[in-house]
């Protein structure tokens, strides 16, 4: 598959980077190049503060029409360099030959500084073609491998060696890199750690503008009456089922109310359950909500934020329900205990252990308004101005060890 040209402008940039990403982007019948909900408007603009140009490695499938919320990719700094296009494991299989050269012919030929961001297909196989070209390279590592292959439906027969032999070489691509950057302040680090002689450092995911951070906590003067669940329907790991048997245990009159934000394949599988749960009256599934203010509106009309995920790295919707105030429990996965207090994690898939845990807090409200006040000091240390330095010390230190 022959790369998206590039202007001119991109071409002779004098500090360009080489841009490893598992996002799958859609390319139009008119060439232009649309990028997922998902992908933060931002992204972008976090390198181009260091760097005069992108060239992005990637998936990019071909649609007729644009799917819907998806986003232009206008920027004239930014080009692709696309890779064949497969959806899971098995796809992968079939073409992971093609995938390499093209790969492989990228990472010989396009200059400038090279970044993977891990886990995923895409950037390992970024990161050892660069190691055989003994070429440099950085990690931005956004997400645990082993406790996100735990929720494939495979067997164990296939998902413990699959999961063992991703980890191992998510492993080596850490330990090989020039430069790596954690979103976790340790849970990462532990797993998949650093070479000896690497540039080191942490910096969450999230961006946090001031407006996204409310100016006090809340008092709370009777028990909670409303959660909100935020994350992708696309894939099970986010454990909207267990919180809904969570929340099929309480009795019927105090049973709170639930709202799940976020659109997906498994949407409308999730919405039946509810129904066969006899929920149907006490959940809300709001589908894609695309605006930052939306999201913002519905988080400070809730009481209570929810995360039962079975896997995350450091969870961008947890720091930014914190910072509108709320109280909040999570699953002791990932990087959510580098958030939450012992007392507001339970174990992950543990529907009886979330339905106390919710319990117990929401019919406290001194216990709820001591959270929003602590929730809210936690999220500042995620304010995008803070985030912005470290982030920008990272990128130069990538110019400098891998744009040689």
């Amino acid at each position: 598959m022959a790369a998206i040209p590039l202007p001119d402008r991109h071409k002779a940039a004098a500090r360009p980077l080489l841009l490893a990403v598992e996002t799958r982007f859609t390319r139009t019948s008119d060439g232009t190049v649309l990028a997922p909900s998902s992908v933060d408007p931002g992204l972008w603009d976090r390198y181009l503060t260091v760097f005069d140009s992108i060239t992005v490695i990637a998936r990019i499938g071909r649609a007729d029409t644009a799917p819907r919320d998806a986003r232009p990719v206008t920027d004239p700094s930014i080009g692709f360099h696309p890779v064949p296009h497969y959806v899971g494991p098995i796809q992968y299989a079939r073409t992971a030959g093609s995938v390499r050269q093209v790969i492989t012919t990228a990472v010989n030929e396009i200059r400038g500084a090279t970044l993977v961001r891990l886990p995923g297909i895409i950037g390992s196989e970024v990161a050892r073609a660069s190691r055989r070209a003994g070429r440099p390279y950085a990690v931005e590592m956004i997400g645990d491998p082993w406790e996100s292959l735990r929720v494939i439906p495979w067997g164990p027969l296939i998902r413990l060696p699959l999961r063992t032999a991703i980890t191992h070489r998510t492993r080596r691509d850490c330990r090989s890199a020039a430069v790596v950057s954690y979103v976790t302040r340790e849970a990462l680090q532990r797993r998949y750690p650093p070479g000896p002689t690497a540039f080191v450092t942490h910096a969450s995911d999230v961006d946090l503008p001031p407006t996204a951070l409310v100016a006090h906590p809340r008092i709370y003067r009777s028990p909670a009456r409303e959660l909100v669940s935020v994350g992708s329907l696309e894939v099970d790991y986010k454990g909207i089922d267990v919180l809904l048997d969570a929340l099929r245990r309480f009795p019927g009159e105090t049973r709170p109310r639930l709202t799940v934000i976020g659109g997906g394949r498994l949407l409308n599988s999730y919405a039946d359950r509810a129904h066969r749960l006899g929920l149907a009256d006490h959940v809300r599934f709001t589908g894609t909500i695309s605006s930052g203010n939306d999201v913002r509106a519905e988080l400070d009309a809730a009481d209570v934020f929810v995360m039962p995920s079975l896997t995350e790295g450091l969870p961008k919707a947890m720091i930014e329900a914190m910072a509108r105030g709320l109280p909040c429990i999570g699953s002791n996965v990932g990087g959510i205990p580098e958030l939450l207090r012992p007392s507001e994690l339970v174990a992950p898939g543990d529907a009886k252990a979330l339905h106390m845990t919710l319990a117990n807090a929401i019919a406290d409200p001194r216990r709820l308004t001591r959270l929003s006040r602590q929730n809210l000091e936690t999220a500042h240390a995620y304010a995008a101005e803070r985030l912005a330095l470290r982030r920008e010390e990272m990128y130069r230190a990538v110019l400098e060890c891998t744009g040689r």
